[in-house]
């Protein structure tokens, strides 16, 4: 069976800690103290685990004393990898966890991905399927609430895309069983344009992504948050904090904003920014009827409905080795007695069919069909056109002298008759 010769790639995992109410009391209490006002935790959930719209922070500025270095809360409030995953096995072999699962920036915070080209290290731990490793399962454990993204290795987890998503709870069990169909292309692919084929290789970075994106790949995903991003500078001229932008990595942050020919040196204005432009114009729930601005409680909602209505409409090109994966089965959310959430990914089966390519019309079939057109109509080929080519060099003095000699009988009968008209002048 040709399945068998092929390596297929598991999905890349992401792992995202999730809001978590009575954990988020306990970091509150230990931070802020227990006199602390009751609004104060409202506003960390929002900051910690923001999700595009910070309704708490209107607080701030009515009397809530907010903390403005958000940093600084999401060193509080947001778990490292140690803390969230355990007991990592790949096929029943294990390995470890923080070693495999690497940072990666995304719009929700700092999850932690294997598997995926946009980690340093790449890949973290490559995980791989052919006949000779058999279907893959990968298992782990979760001691928080997490939510996993299942996408492909080029790909990065973001608000709008599909990629597959599953919410586990702490102390739950959550079996997930997928299938893929990858996409393969004819070598001939990567010679035609980006604007023929529609489509681009993960090595293909836009002009304008190679000096400002923090990722090294192209990906839809990747193209629509840095189509986000644009759109938040374009009206706010300033980005949320969990934006992955370049420059935001360790030992790399970019604290500078310019904005009317000044700049401001504080990470925090921009941050600051954002949120007075929430609360400012986007505060309430936003509606959108037949693409006109509405109201929501007695206030015009505009700007958010602005932002939500471009990025939908952002023109990102898919990849061209984009697979398809498919949810066979997802456990119903049920609970054990052990410590943490068992979470295992396997793959149904090896795949039995791929997706193919194929480049109709390339430019030799081109020069091919034209040339057997040519010959069918004229008789005419390669040889016969090189043949009139090398008759013409063969005997190229005789008809040089016989356009010389036309010249010459030319120019005579001309003389003629101009000394005819001469010579016969007015008598």
């Amino acid at each position: 069976m040709l399945s068998l010769h092929w390596n297929t790639s598991f999905p890349a995992v992401t792992v995202c800690e999730i809001f978590n109410g009575e954990k988020n009391w306990d970091f509150s209490e230990r931070y802020f103290g227990e006199d602390r006002h009751h609004k104060m935790d409202d506003f960390i959930a929002d900051i910690s685990f923001f999700t595009g719209n910070c309704y708490s922070c209107r607080y701030c500025e009515n009397g809530l004393e907010c903390p403005r270095n958000f940093t600084d809360i999401l060193d509080k409030f947001r778990t490292g990898c140690q803390e969230i995953l355990a007991n990592c096995t790949w096929n029943g072999k294990p390995f470890e966890c923080c070693d495999a699962f690497l940072p990666l920036k995304t719009e929700f915070g700092l999850c932690f991905s294997t598997n995926s080209m946009h980690t340093s290290p790449m890949y973290g731990h490559r995980l791989i399927m052919n006949h000779n490793t058999g279907v893959g399962k990968l298992h782990f454990t979760a001691t928080e609430d997490v939510s996993i993204h299942l996408h492909a290795p080029h790909e990065v987890p973001s608000l709008i895309e599909g990629d597959i998503k599953e919410k586990v709870l702490y102390g739950s069990v959550k079996e997930i069983i997928i299938s893929v169909i990858e996409m393969v292309n004819d070598p001939t692919t990567v010679d035609v344009s980006v604007n023929h084929r529609r489509c681009r290789f993960p090595w293909e970075l836009e002009v304008d992504d190679k000096p400002k994106s923090v990722f090294n790949y192209y990906d839809h995903s990747i193209c629509m948050i840095r189509c986000a991003e644009d759109i938040q500078r374009k009206y706010c001229n300033c980005i949320h904090h969990l934006m992955p932008v370049e420059g935001e990595g360790e030992g790399k942050r970019d604290d500078m904003l310019s904005e009317g020919g000044g700049t401001f040196p504080h990470r925090q204005y921009r941050q600051e920014r954002y949120y007075r432009f929430l609360d400012d114009i986007i505060a309430q729930k936003i509606l959108i009827q037949d693409d006109n601005i509405v109201k929501y409680s007695g206030k015009t909602v505009k700007a958010h409905a602005i932002l939500y209505k471009e990025r939908r409409n952002c023109k990102c090109l898919p990849s061209c080795i984009e697979p398809e994966y498919n949810t066979i089965f997802s456990s119903a959310e049920t609970y054990h007695d052990e410590p943490g959430s068992s979470i295992s990914i396997a793959m149904l089966d090896l795949p039995k069919q791929r997706f193919i390519r194929n480049i109709v019309g390339t430019n030799l079939e081109f020069v091919i069909s034209v040339g057997g057109i040519v010959g069918l109509f004229f008789g005419a080929s390669i040889l016969s056109i090189v043949d009139i080519f090398y008759t013409i060099y063969r005997r190229r003095k005789k008809i040089a002298g016989m356009g010389r000699f036309r010249f010459k009988v030319r120019f005579r009968k001309n003389v003629g008759k101009r000394t005819t008209l001469l010579n016969e002048g007015p008598r």
